[in-house]
């Protein structure tokens, strides 16, 4: 997908979905990121998002610590910014309130993932919004999510 949106002329950026359950597993994520990217130039930032399972055995249930939490993303952040790609923390309004030390991110892009509303209810800035999951894109025969980037 990546090389096809850039020869079309579309900016691009990716999110990393992560089941890290350790700061080193949240470190081999980033390089995995990096080692598929292989150098390709993004307009975007690279997001990442962790999610608690939706299982009752998913291994990430057993993490909840904010604390912990906020340490797989400042790792994951620390090693793609230290490869030169911009990166930003993608998080839902309980993450963002309870979960997520924010300030630690204060240089990160925020994008809120928040549907059903007409603007984000979120109480504090954030740099993107993913407001819709059921968008539609031509040649794409599934449900797209829908984003406003709010920065220039």
């Amino acid at each position: 997908n990546l090389v096809g949106a850039l020869s079309a002329g579309v900016d691009v950026g990716i999110y990393f979905f992560s089941q890290a359950t350790t700061v080193e597993e949240a470190e081999e994520e980033a390089e995995y990121v990096l080692s598929v990217l292989d150098g390709y130039y993004l307009q975007y930032p690279i997001f990442f998002d962790w999610e608690p399972g939706t299982d009752s055995d998913d291994r990430t249930n057993p993490i909840y610590s904010s604390p912990i939490i906020n340490e797989f993303a400042v790792r994951f952040c620390d090693v793609i910014s230290e490869a030169g790609y911009k990166t930003g923390i993608y998080f839902n309004n309980y993450q963002g309130y309870l979960q997520y030390d924010l300030t630690l991110f204060s240089e990160k892009t925020l994008w809120l993932a928040e549907y059903g509303t007409h603007y984000p209810s979120y109480y504090y800035q954030i740099d993107m919004w993913q407001y819709s999951c059921t968008g539609n894109v031509d040649g794409i025969s599934e449900p797209v999510d829908i984003n406003i980037y709010f920065k220039k």
